[in-house]
Protein backbone atom coordinates (compact mmCIF):
# COMPACT_ATOMS: atom_id res chain seq x y z
CA UNK A 1 0.00 0.00 0.00
CA UNK A 2 1.29 3.45 -0.82
CA UNK A 3 0.31 7.01 1.88
CA UNK A 4 -1.33 9.55 -0.40
CA UNK A 5 -2.48 12.83 1.25
CA UNK A 6 -5.98 14.16 -0.91
CA UNK A 7 -6.28 18.25 0.25
CA UNK A 8 -10.28 18.84 0.54
CA UNK A 9 -11.73 22.18 -0.08
CA UNK A 10 -15.24 24.01 -0.50
CA UNK A 11 -17.03 26.72 -0.72
CA UNK A 12 -20.62 26.28 -1.95
CA UNK A 13 -23.18 25.45 0.46
CA UNK A 14 -22.83 23.65 3.41
CA UNK A 15 -19.08 23.39 3.21
CA UNK A 16 -18.08 21.31 6.40
CA UNK A 17 -21.20 18.67 4.88
CA UNK A 18 -19.53 18.68 1.62
CA UNK A 19 -15.93 18.17 3.43
CA UNK A 20 -17.40 15.38 5.47
CA UNK A 21 -18.97 14.12 2.12
CA UNK A 22 -15.87 13.75 0.74
CA UNK A 23 -14.03 12.47 4.03
CA UNK A 24 -16.31 9.14 3.83
CA UNK A 25 -15.81 8.57 0.06
CA UNK A 26 -11.81 8.39 0.46
CA UNK A 27 -12.42 5.89 3.72
CA UNK A 28 -13.54 3.60 0.99
CA UNK A 29 -10.54 3.75 -1.27
CA UNK A 30 -8.43 2.53 1.45
CA UNK A 31 -7.24 3.35 4.85
CA UNK A 32 -7.54 6.89 6.90
CA UNK A 33 -4.50 7.11 8.48
CA UNK A 34 -5.44 10.82 10.03
CA UNK A 35 -7.40 13.92 9.36
CA UNK A 36 -5.93 17.91 9.70
CA UNK A 37 -7.71 20.36 11.29
CA UNK A 38 -10.20 22.91 10.08
CA UNK A 39 -8.98 25.96 7.96
CA UNK A 40 -10.52 28.66 6.35
CA UNK A 41 -9.24 30.98 3.58
CA UNK A 42 -9.66 33.50 1.02
CA UNK A 43 -9.65 31.94 -2.80
CA UNK A 44 -6.57 32.50 -4.74
CA UNK A 45 -7.34 33.35 -7.88
CA UNK A 46 -10.29 33.06 -10.05
CA UNK A 47 -13.46 35.26 -10.10
CA UNK A 48 -14.67 36.70 -6.97
CA UNK A 49 -16.33 34.05 -4.41
CA UNK A 50 -16.53 32.77 -1.35
CA UNK A 51 -13.91 31.57 1.59
CA UNK A 52 -12.88 28.40 1.36
CA UNK A 53 -12.84 25.35 4.16
CA UNK A 54 -9.88 22.94 3.36
CA UNK A 55 -8.14 20.10 5.14
CA UNK A 56 -6.21 17.49 4.56
CA UNK A 57 -6.62 13.47 4.97
CA UNK A 58 -3.82 11.39 4.87
CA UNK A 59 -4.65 7.30 3.09
CA UNK A 60 -3.02 4.16 2.74
CA UNK A 61 -4.11 2.86 -0.32
CA UNK A 62 -3.76 0.45 -3.34
CA UNK A 63 -4.90 2.18 -6.04
CA UNK A 64 -2.53 3.61 -9.07
CA UNK A 65 -2.09 7.66 -8.77
CA UNK A 66 -4.38 7.29 -12.43
CA UNK A 67 -6.80 5.38 -10.64
CA UNK A 68 -6.94 7.34 -7.39
CA UNK A 69 -7.21 10.32 -9.15
CA UNK A 70 -10.29 9.17 -11.22
CA UNK A 71 -11.75 8.15 -8.05
CA UNK A 72 -11.14 11.91 -6.37
CA UNK A 73 -13.02 12.83 -9.47
CA UNK A 74 -16.12 10.69 -9.54
CA UNK A 75 -16.49 11.59 -5.71
CA UNK A 76 -16.33 15.17 -6.75
CA UNK A 77 -19.06 14.73 -8.90
CA UNK A 78 -21.37 12.82 -6.98
CA UNK A 79 -21.07 15.79 -4.14
CA UNK A 80 -22.39 18.31 -6.99
CA UNK A 81 -18.76 19.41 -8.40
CA UNK A 82 -19.87 21.30 -11.74
CA UNK A 83 -16.39 22.30 -14.05
CA UNK A 84 -17.64 25.23 -15.29
CA UNK A 85 -15.61 27.98 -14.67
CA UNK A 86 -11.65 27.38 -13.76
CA UNK A 87 -10.66 27.89 -10.31
CA UNK A 88 -14.37 28.82 -9.80
CA UNK A 89 -16.55 28.15 -6.52
CA UNK A 90 -16.62 24.37 -6.00
CA UNK A 91 -18.82 22.23 -3.74
CA UNK A 92 -16.36 20.14 -3.19
CA UNK A 93 -12.54 19.95 -4.59
CA UNK A 94 -10.08 17.11 -4.12
CA UNK A 95 -6.37 17.04 -5.18
CA UNK A 96 -4.05 14.58 -4.71
CA UNK A 97 -1.08 16.35 -3.63
CA UNK A 98 1.32 13.70 -2.53
CA UNK A 99 1.54 10.10 -3.28
CA UNK A 100 4.67 8.59 -0.95
CA UNK A 101 7.57 9.66 -2.69
CA UNK A 102 6.89 9.18 -6.27
CA UNK A 103 7.02 11.75 -8.91
CA UNK A 104 5.43 11.17 -12.09
CA UNK A 105 3.66 13.20 -14.78
CA UNK A 106 2.04 10.89 -17.03
CA UNK A 107 -1.60 10.85 -18.43
CA UNK A 108 -2.72 14.17 -16.77
CA UNK A 109 -1.17 12.55 -13.33
CA UNK A 110 0.95 14.92 -11.70
CA UNK A 111 2.03 14.04 -8.55
CA UNK A 112 3.58 16.01 -6.28
CA UNK A 113 0.97 17.91 -6.96
CA UNK A 114 2.54 21.26 -8.96
CA UNK A 115 1.58 24.37 -7.00
CA UNK A 116 1.25 22.81 -3.52
CA UNK A 117 4.60 24.12 -2.18
CA UNK A 118 3.08 27.55 -3.11
CA UNK A 119 -0.34 27.18 -0.51
CA UNK A 120 0.02 27.51 2.82
CA UNK A 121 -3.65 26.32 2.87
CA UNK A 122 -2.48 22.88 1.79
CA UNK A 123 0.86 22.85 3.33
CA UNK A 124 -0.44 23.86 7.13
CA UNK A 125 -2.81 20.64 6.92
CA UNK A 126 -0.74 18.52 5.26
CA UNK A 127 2.22 19.07 7.68
CA UNK A 128 -0.27 18.78 10.74
CA UNK A 129 -1.75 15.38 9.60
CA UNK A 130 1.49 14.04 8.44
CA UNK A 131 4.41 15.45 10.00
CA UNK A 132 6.73 13.36 8.85
CA UNK A 133 6.07 13.98 4.88
CA UNK A 134 9.02 14.48 2.08
CA UNK A 135 9.16 15.47 -0.98
CA UNK A 136 10.42 13.03 -3.72
CA UNK A 137 13.66 14.82 -3.17
CA UNK A 138 13.93 13.92 0.04
CA UNK A 139 12.79 17.34 1.87
CA UNK A 140 10.65 17.84 4.55
CA UNK A 141 7.30 19.23 3.84
CA UNK A 142 7.23 21.12 6.74
CA UNK A 143 10.73 22.70 5.52
CA UNK A 144 8.78 24.55 2.89
CA UNK A 145 6.05 26.20 5.28
CA UNK A 146 8.39 29.50 5.89
CA UNK A 147 8.46 30.17 2.05
CA UNK A 148 4.49 30.62 2.59
CA UNK A 149 3.73 32.49 5.98
CA UNK A 150 2.79 35.65 4.38
CA UNK A 151 -0.59 33.87 3.16
CA UNK A 152 -3.20 34.34 5.55
CA UNK A 153 -5.18 30.99 6.74
CA UNK A 154 -7.30 30.36 9.62
CA UNK A 155 -7.46 27.23 11.76
CA UNK A 156 -10.90 26.64 12.98
CA UNK A 157 -10.14 23.62 15.06
CA UNK A 158 -10.96 19.87 14.29
CA UNK A 159 -13.71 19.06 12.85
CA UNK A 160 -14.59 15.57 14.06
CA UNK A 161 -17.22 15.49 16.60
CA UNK A 162 -15.51 13.45 19.13
CA UNK A 163 -12.63 16.06 19.00
CA UNK A 164 -14.77 19.48 19.96
CA UNK A 165 -13.92 18.92 23.63
CA UNK A 166 -10.41 19.33 22.73
CA UNK A 167 -10.83 22.15 19.97
CA UNK A 168 -13.14 24.33 22.80
CA UNK A 169 -16.04 24.26 20.45
CA UNK A 170 -19.85 24.45 21.81
CA UNK A 171 -21.17 21.26 22.10
CA UNK A 172 -24.52 21.20 20.68
CA UNK A 173 -27.39 18.78 18.59
CA UNK A 174 -27.32 18.72 14.77
CA UNK A 175 -24.84 20.04 12.18
CA UNK A 176 -26.29 23.20 10.90
CA UNK A 177 -23.32 25.22 12.69
CA UNK A 178 -19.63 25.95 11.73
CA UNK A 179 -17.04 26.91 14.14
CA UNK A 180 -15.30 29.97 14.04
CA UNK A 181 -11.79 30.77 14.57
CA UNK A 182 -10.02 29.35 17.48
CA UNK A 183 -9.01 31.45 20.16
CA UNK A 184 -8.88 32.67 23.62
CA UNK A 185 -11.91 34.92 23.59
CA UNK A 186 -15.07 33.61 25.47
CA UNK A 187 -17.25 34.45 22.97
CA UNK A 188 -18.88 31.79 21.13
CA UNK A 189 -17.71 31.21 17.44
CA UNK A 190 -19.48 32.49 14.73
CA UNK A 191 -22.19 31.20 12.49
CA UNK A 192 -21.89 30.74 8.75
CA UNK A 193 -22.90 29.38 6.21
CA UNK A 194 -25.99 27.83 7.90
CA UNK A 195 -28.47 29.24 4.97
CA UNK A 196 -27.96 26.41 2.68
CA UNK A 197 -28.44 23.57 5.21
CA UNK A 198 -31.69 23.11 3.78
CA UNK A 199 -30.15 22.76 0.27
CA UNK A 200 -31.32 19.97 -2.27
CA UNK A 201 -27.82 19.18 -2.23
CA UNK A 202 -26.66 18.76 1.13
CA UNK A 203 -29.82 16.73 1.44
CA UNK A 204 -28.80 14.16 -0.74
CA UNK A 205 -25.60 14.15 0.99
CA UNK A 206 -26.56 13.30 4.31
CA UNK A 207 -28.50 10.26 2.88
CA UNK A 208 -31.78 11.85 2.47
CA UNK A 209 -33.05 9.64 -0.22
CA UNK A 210 -32.45 7.08 2.43
CA UNK A 211 -35.32 8.52 4.61
CA UNK A 212 -37.67 9.35 1.63
CA UNK A 213 -37.37 5.60 0.45
CA UNK A 214 -37.93 4.32 4.08
CA UNK A 215 -41.19 6.64 4.21
CA UNK A 216 -42.29 5.05 1.05
CA UNK A 217 -41.43 1.22 2.21
CA UNK A 218 -43.57 1.74 5.44
CA UNK A 219 -46.41 3.09 3.11
CA UNK A 220 -46.40 0.22 0.99
CA UNK A 221 -46.14 -2.25 3.81
CA UNK A 222 -49.41 -0.60 5.30
CA UNK A 223 -51.60 -0.51 1.83
CA UNK A 224 -50.46 -4.28 1.35
CA UNK A 225 -51.54 -5.29 4.61
CA UNK A 226 -54.88 -3.49 4.28
CA UNK A 227 -55.58 -4.34 0.58
CA UNK A 228 -54.56 -8.23 0.62
CA UNK A 229 -55.36 -9.25 4.45
CA UNK A 230 -56.83 -12.57 4.80
CA UNK A 231 -54.76 -14.41 2.16
CA UNK A 232 -52.49 -16.71 3.99
CA UNK A 233 -53.93 -19.80 5.18
CA UNK A 234 -53.33 -20.01 9.04
CA UNK A 235 -54.83 -20.68 12.87
CA UNK A 236 -55.14 -17.93 15.17
CA UNK A 237 -51.36 -19.12 16.45
CA UNK A 238 -50.10 -16.94 13.35
CA UNK A 239 -51.86 -14.12 14.64
CA UNK A 240 -50.43 -13.92 17.81
CA UNK A 241 -47.24 -14.85 16.38
CA UNK A 242 -47.29 -11.68 14.62
CA UNK A 243 -48.91 -9.58 17.41
CA UNK A 244 -45.75 -10.96 19.53
CA UNK A 245 -43.61 -9.35 16.78
CA UNK A 246 -45.10 -6.42 16.88
CA UNK A 247 -44.82 -5.99 20.28
CA UNK A 248 -41.31 -7.21 20.32
CA UNK A 249 -40.28 -4.96 17.82
CA UNK A 250 -41.95 -1.73 18.92
CA UNK A 251 -39.87 -1.91 22.15
CA UNK A 252 -36.29 -2.88 20.47
CA UNK A 253 -36.94 0.49 18.78
CA UNK A 254 -38.25 2.57 21.31
CA UNK A 255 -35.46 1.17 23.40
CA UNK A 256 -32.97 2.33 20.38
CA UNK A 257 -34.32 5.79 20.41
CA UNK A 258 -33.76 6.29 24.30
CA UNK A 259 -30.84 5.17 24.46
CA UNK A 260 -29.83 7.73 21.20
CA UNK A 261 -31.33 10.49 23.54
CA UNK A 262 -29.61 13.74 21.06
CA UNK A 263 -27.47 11.50 19.25
CA UNK A 264 -31.05 10.52 17.31
CA UNK A 265 -31.26 11.54 13.29
CA UNK A 266 -33.10 10.18 10.74
CA UNK A 267 -29.89 10.89 8.01
CA UNK A 268 -27.24 8.23 8.08
CA UNK A 269 -25.59 10.80 8.29
CA UNK A 270 -24.50 11.20 12.01
CA UNK A 271 -24.39 14.42 13.85
CA UNK A 272 -21.52 16.36 13.76
CA UNK A 273 -21.69 16.44 17.75
CA UNK A 274 -23.41 13.31 18.37
CA UNK A 275 -21.77 10.24 20.54
CA UNK A 276 -21.24 6.97 19.49
CA UNK A 277 -24.30 4.70 21.73
CA UNK A 278 -22.75 1.64 22.80
CA UNK A 279 -24.92 1.31 26.28
CA UNK A 280 -28.28 -0.39 26.82
CA UNK A 281 -29.59 -1.93 23.38
CA UNK A 282 -26.55 -1.08 21.64
CA UNK A 283 -24.75 -4.08 23.34
CA UNK A 284 -27.22 -6.38 21.53
CA UNK A 285 -27.78 -5.00 18.86
CA UNK A 286 -26.00 -2.14 16.63
CA UNK A 287 -29.44 -0.94 14.75
CA UNK A 288 -32.14 -1.41 17.16
CA UNK A 289 -34.57 1.29 15.39
CA UNK A 290 -34.06 -0.54 12.17
CA UNK A 291 -34.07 -4.16 13.06
CA UNK A 292 -37.73 -2.64 15.25
CA UNK A 293 -39.45 -1.37 12.48
CA UNK A 294 -38.62 -4.71 10.65
CA UNK A 295 -39.93 -6.94 13.12
CA UNK A 296 -42.81 -4.99 13.61
CA UNK A 297 -43.48 -4.69 9.61
CA UNK A 298 -43.30 -8.41 9.93
CA UNK A 299 -45.19 -8.84 12.28
CA UNK A 300 -48.17 -6.88 11.43
CA UNK A 301 -48.21 -8.67 8.15
CA UNK A 302 -48.94 -11.71 9.94
CA UNK A 303 -51.43 -10.76 12.08
CA UNK A 304 -53.29 -9.68 8.76
CA UNK A 305 -52.70 -12.48 7.24
CA UNK A 306 -51.58 -10.81 4.54
CA UNK A 307 -49.30 -12.78 2.26
CA UNK A 308 -48.73 -9.45 -0.21
CA UNK A 309 -47.43 -7.73 3.38
CA UNK A 310 -45.26 -10.50 4.08
CA UNK A 311 -43.30 -10.05 0.87
CA UNK A 312 -43.23 -6.62 0.84
CA UNK A 313 -42.11 -6.46 4.46
CA UNK A 314 -39.45 -9.25 3.84
CA UNK A 315 -38.18 -6.17 0.91
CA UNK A 316 -37.92 -3.75 3.86
CA UNK A 317 -35.92 -5.90 5.80
CA UNK A 318 -33.62 -5.77 2.74
CA UNK A 319 -33.67 -2.31 2.72
CA UNK A 320 -33.36 -1.65 6.11
CA UNK A 321 -30.08 -3.85 6.24
CA UNK A 322 -28.61 -1.89 3.11
CA UNK A 323 -29.48 1.34 4.69
CA UNK A 324 -27.35 0.09 7.83
CA UNK A 325 -24.49 -0.76 6.26
CA UNK A 326 -24.89 2.43 4.12
CA UNK A 327 -24.69 4.32 7.53
CA UNK A 328 -21.91 2.59 9.19
CA UNK A 329 -19.58 3.18 6.39
CA UNK A 330 -19.92 6.89 7.82
CA UNK A 331 -20.08 5.95 11.07
CA UNK A 332 -16.76 4.42 10.55
CA UNK A 333 -15.43 7.30 9.45
CA UNK A 334 -16.34 9.51 11.82
CA UNK A 335 -15.64 7.25 15.14
CA UNK A 336 -12.59 5.29 14.30
CA UNK A 337 -13.26 2.88 17.24
CA UNK A 338 -16.54 1.88 15.53
CA UNK A 339 -14.98 -1.19 14.02
CA UNK A 340 -13.72 -2.83 17.77
CA UNK A 341 -17.83 -1.94 18.33
CA UNK A 342 -18.96 -3.92 15.41
CA UNK A 343 -16.94 -6.63 16.17
CA UNK A 344 -17.98 -6.95 19.45
CA UNK A 345 -21.76 -6.16 18.87
CA UNK A 346 -21.96 -8.84 16.06
CA UNK A 347 -25.75 -8.42 15.35
CA UNK A 348 -26.81 -5.66 12.80
CA UNK A 349 -30.70 -5.42 13.49
CA UNK A 350 -32.14 -8.21 15.67
CA UNK A 351 -30.24 -9.56 18.47
CA UNK A 352 -28.81 -12.55 18.55
CA UNK A 353 -30.21 -13.22 15.14
CA UNK A 354 -29.41 -11.13 12.29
Amino acid sequence: MTRAAIALGSNLGDRRVSLRFGAVALAQLGTVVSVSSLYETAPIGGPEQEAFFNAVIVINTDLEPRQLLDELHRIEAEAGRVREVRWGPRRLDLDLILYGTRQAEDGGVVVPHPRFAERRFVLEPLVEAWPEATTPRGRLVADLLPGVADQEVVSLGTWWPEQTEQSGLSEGVGGASEPGPVSSSTEPPPIRGSQNEGSASTFAIRGGWWVVAQVVIGAAVVLAVLLFDHTIEGGRWLGWLGAGLVVVGAAQAAFGLLHLGVSLTPYPEPLEFGQLVRGGVYRYVRHPVYGGIVLGMEGLALYEFSWVGLVVASGGGIFFWLKAGFEERRLIVKYPHYLDYRARTRARLIPWIV
